[in-house]
């Protein structure tokens, strides 16, 4: 039996055997300290590494299965492809090393239990009723092994898990004994497969031992709890596919079969191929279907059968294809099943609501009564008050804005407050997995105040619209859900609370936009609604107000404010994590604002401390994120959004700070996953799809990018930006007719400086300098802090008659913005790329050079730097390397009517060397913007 990853059993520590004197042994830089587990794969021990301080568990292969050299250097072959999986829900590899004649791999220390004592356990779910259970006894229905997990977590691990078997399968990586041992469950509640890459090597070791004269044994044995083959290559047989029980060769789809076992398992309790003897397992497996999971267990959807039987599948061609696919449906029955939708009631209207008095005793009671009443508070506070309804005809999709309340005369303390409800709904209502809702920063950095604006600069096809009122020390909400095309009222509501009572007043707001949404909402999702992160409601209170006043940052002393109100609701509530991370992103906007770097490092321990305070609270993790990632510690930056998004495993936000990590960090591969994953979590909002299109872009994938511009475009029809970058991406394939539609279309819309600019482009690589100029000039007007804008308007200006002196100037002026942002970032190679061209341009050679080459180190296969590499280095004189990097540049899909468009590069095109890498470059039907 492979082993089970569990909590230390005292009692095998004095075994007998070879492994028994291992118990305090050190071993390389390994202090061994306990034993963990032992089976068929090998024995494991938690163990200290020394060197960096951390607990990892080491596992020593079975005796003799690595003998001979040829099993050895396919095992460190395989451990090699194994370690290269990254992914959250895979039991990280760290290394492998040798004691003597005993192989073993160094893994991460996690603990928890394994899924099949997890199953063993109690359960909420119902058990199988009488009648199931007698029609269990039918052919094809295993034993029973434990008790069905409840449907929220099945999903949610199950989901987990297929999500690590297409990592890994996209790497090649067959696992091949997928079975509830090898599954492990932290005590976190998050999914992590086991031994991914051992299984075939330890399987292969006595065919290898055989063809190398060494016997092997290769009986079959059958254990009560497990049927399991040691030393042979069938693996664990209650859970193999139909090919490996046959013995024939294996793909990813034989994975996703016994997947499909063990979400029979976990669905009902009962294993899906059951027998007395391997031979009666095998013949299950090959010839009978086990019984409809939902005969099992009534309180399984019917769905649920549909996507376990297609696991289940014995003609692999008819079986899912990918785990991917297989996630997609899981995820789309998570979805859809949310049963516990909430129904409108008719109480009387009431100024205030019946519950609030009881709702303040509760909480200040403490945080375990106010998660065990969580969401029964949350259902009582749906009641209507003051509700009116029209025809709703709300769009199936909802991309919703929530627009800044409103505060009808009031003070500043009124502002801050509201506009701090407005980022805690915004948050709240975001996590709704039917909703898709951009943050208040996206809202804030479009200029979002208007209907209008919601609808044509993030794509909103509804819009919540609030009012504050307060009178003595109550205040008068008023709700109002809006479509943003018709701008027709669909719901309203009035809420009233005393105004000191924030919680009451949140719940109350989020409750009535989920029920004018008409959203459903679990149970789980309901206590997460209603979570404020303290019980202190004066440290509420002044959070609340921080909010409000960092939405505000544009001030200088609204962040001030912002930032003693963090710390005041600190010195109410000093374990207050959320407030920790809020002042982390108080200093954080001061350093923005101020480019004093000292914020930097103010905000990075004020991030740190709300980690330490609450290692669960996702804020604190993506707070050091956004840090690291705007310093350029690329690599911090993945350690922190890697831990939000285990900790928030919904969260998108999370996944694109991930991913934008992995782009800076050249690890392409990771990064395109990663932004796909945060599709996967929201495949209905645009943002995602936008920013794998400008990761395509950027990476010279231009016909990808446009795809995904082309998704932009169909999910939000009235966001300008779809167009803008749709145009940009026609531009870079040379069709510059379509491009010109996108960036006029995006102009329709709004004024827009990402239009005018590319609108600029197009007229500068067609001659047409001095209408590029006033585009550029329009751009600069929209947003004079963008250094790109002044150095295209410099650029145009060089090439316009009489422009000379103004260019110069302007460069200038784009310089000092580029240097300014490389303050923050010095790894930014976009900046350093401009900055090259600005200096080459303005005569400072020896600048340039040393810009672009640090640009170049950077981000060795950006086509955008490799393009700029060829200006660069033909404007400073050294033809030789501009001739190389134009090479590179084309390879990389760099645009070659571009390249043959551009003044600067005038000089090149007379050398022979030019027309030679022209002609042999391929088809010319990329562009990239300037």
């Amino acid at each position: 039996e492979h082993f089970d990853y569990t909590l230390p059993d005292r009692s095998s520590i004095g075994q007998k055997g070879p492994f028994r004197t291992m118990i305090g042994k050190t071993i390389s830089h390994y202090r061994i300290l306990e034993k963990i587990g032992g089976g068929g794969m090998g024995v494991v021990y938690k163990a200290e590494d020394l060197r960096l301080g951390r607990l990892v568990a080491l596992k020593f292969l079975p005796e003799g299965s690595a003998a001979n050299p040829q099993v050895l250097e396919r095992f460190k072959r395989e451990a090699r492809a194994a370690s290269a999986l990254n992914h959250p829900n895979i039991c990280t590899l760290h290394d492998i090393d040798q004691d003597e004649d005993k192989p073993f791999i160094i893994m991460e220390f996690i603990e928890g239990q394994t899924l099949k004592q997890l199953i063993s356990g109690p359960s909420l779910a119902p058990g199988p009723s009488p009648a199931d259970q007698a029609s269990a006894a039918q052919p094809g229905g295993g034993r029973q092994v434990g008790r069905p997990l409840p449907l929220e977590q099945f999903l949610e691990l199950a989901i987990q898990i297929a999500d690590a078997l297409d990592a890994a399968h996209s790497k090649g990586i067959i696992h091949r004994d997928i079975k509830p041992t090898n599954l492990f469950i932290t005590s976190r509640g998050q999914a992590k497969v086991l031994d991914f890459g051992l299984v075939k090597l330890v399987a292969a070791a006595p065919r290898l031992a055989e063809a190398a004269g060494i016997s092997a044994t290769s009986t079959l044995t059958i254990d009560e709890d497990q049927l399991t083959t040691p030393g042979t290559t069938l693996g664990t047989v209650a859970y193999m596919s139909p090919e490996q029980a046959q013995g024939e060769e294996v793909d990813v789809r034989a994975d996703l079969f016994s997947f499909g076992t063990v979400l029979y398992e976990m669905a009902t309790g009962r294993q899906a191929f059951g027998g007395r003897t391997s031979a009666a397992i095998f013949g299950a497996i090959l010839h009978e279907n086990p019984v409809p999971p939902s005969r099992l267990n009534r309180a399984l959807p019917p769905e649920l059968d549909g996507i376990i039987n297609k696991a289940l599948e014995k003609d692999r061609d008819l079986r899912y294809q990918s785990a991917a696919e297989l996630r997609s449906d899981l995820k789309r029955l998570r979805r859809d099943t949310d049963t516990h939708r909430v129904v409108t009631s008719h109480a009387a209207p009431s100024r205030v609501h019946p519950l609030a008095g009881l709702r303040w005793r509760r909480v200040i009671a403490g945080a375990a009564i106010l998660a065990m009443i969580g969401v029964v508070i949350f259902l009582a506070l749906r009641r209507p008050l003051f509700r009116t309804r029209g025809a709703s005809h709300l769009p199936e999709q909802k991309n919703l804005v929530v627009l800044p309340f409103e505060v009808i005369g009031g003070d500043a303390t009124d502002r801050a407050y509201s506009s701090g409800l407005t980022e805690t709904i915004t948050t709240k209502l975001a996590a709704v997995p039917s909703l898709e809702v951009p943050p208040t920063s996206e809202v804030r950095s479009h200029g979002v105040k208007s209907i209008e604006s919601a609808r044509t600069e993030l794509g909103a096809n509804l819009v919540l619209s609030a009012s504050w009122q307060r009178a003595g020390g109550m205040v008068r909400i008023n709700l109002s859900l809006i479509d943003s095309r018709t701008r027709q009222q669909l719901h309203t509501d009035t809420i009233t609370a005393a105004a000191k009572n924030l919680f009451a007043l949140q719940d109350q707001v989020v409750a009535s936009a989920i029920d004018m949404l008409e959203v459903k909402v679990q149970p789980r999702m309901a206590r997460e609604l209603t979570a404020h992160g303290t019980t202190v409601l004066t440290a509420y209170d002044f959070y609340v107000q921080g909010l409000g006043y960092l939405q505000r940052y544009e001030k200088p002393e609204n962040v001030d404010t912002a930032i003693d109100l963090f710390k005041r609701a600190l010195k109410e509530d000093p374990q207050y994590a959320l407030a920790e991370a809020g002042l982390g992103r108080g200093y954080w906007a001061e350093y923005e604002s101020k480019k004093d770097r000292r914020w930097v490092s103010m905000a990075q321990q004020a991030c740190g401390r709300a980690v330490k305070l609450d290692e669960t609270v996702a804020a604190g993790h993506v707070c050091l994120g956004v840090v690291y990632n705007g310093t350029g510690d690329y690599n911090e930056a993945v350690t922190e959004f890697r831990q939000a998004s285990e900790i928030s495993p919904n969260s998108d936000d999370a996944f694109r700070g991930l991913a934008d990590a992995y782009s800076h960090l050249g690890q392409l591969q990771q990064a395109e996953q990663t932004y796909q994953q945060a599709i996967d979590l929201r495949p209905s909002y645009w943002g995602n799809y936008n920013r794998l299109g400008f990761f395509y872009f950027t990476h010279g994938q231009y016909e990808k990018a446009a795809g995904m511009y082309r998704r932009v475009t169909e999910l939000a029809p009235d966001n300008r930006w779809g167009y803008t970058n749709l145009g940009a991406a026609y531009y870079s394939l040379g069709q510059l007719e379509k491009a010109q539609e996108g960036f006029h279309r995006a102009l329709d819309l709004a004024p827009d400086a990402s239009a005018y600019s590319n609108l600029g482009v197009v007229y500068f690589f067609t001659g047409r300098y001095a209408e590029s100029a006033r585009m550029f000039e329009k751009a600069t007007q929209q947003d004079p802090k963008d250094y790109r804008y002044w150095g295209n308007l410099a650029d145009a200006y060089r090439w316009s008659p009489g422009g000379k002196a103004r260019a110069q100037e302007t460069y200038s002026r784009a310089m000092a913005m580029a240097r300014q942002a490389l303050e923050v970032n010095p790894r930014d190679a976009e900046a350093l790329g401009y900055l090259a061209l600005y200096e080459a341009k303005t005569g400072d050679a020896n600048g340039a050079r040393q810009s672009i080459a640090q640009a170049l180190a950077l981000a060795p296969t950006d086509v955008s730097t490799l393009g700029k590499a060829v200006e660069v280095y033909d404007i400073v004189g050294d033809t030789q390397k501009a001739l190389g990097y134009l090479e590179k540049a084309l390879q990389a899909d760099y645009p070659k009517f571009e390249i043959d468009a551009n003044p600067e590069l005038a000089n090149l095109r007379q050398n022979p060397r030019y027309l030679e890498i022209m002609t042999g470059a391929g088809p010319a039907h990329q562009g990239s913007g300037r």
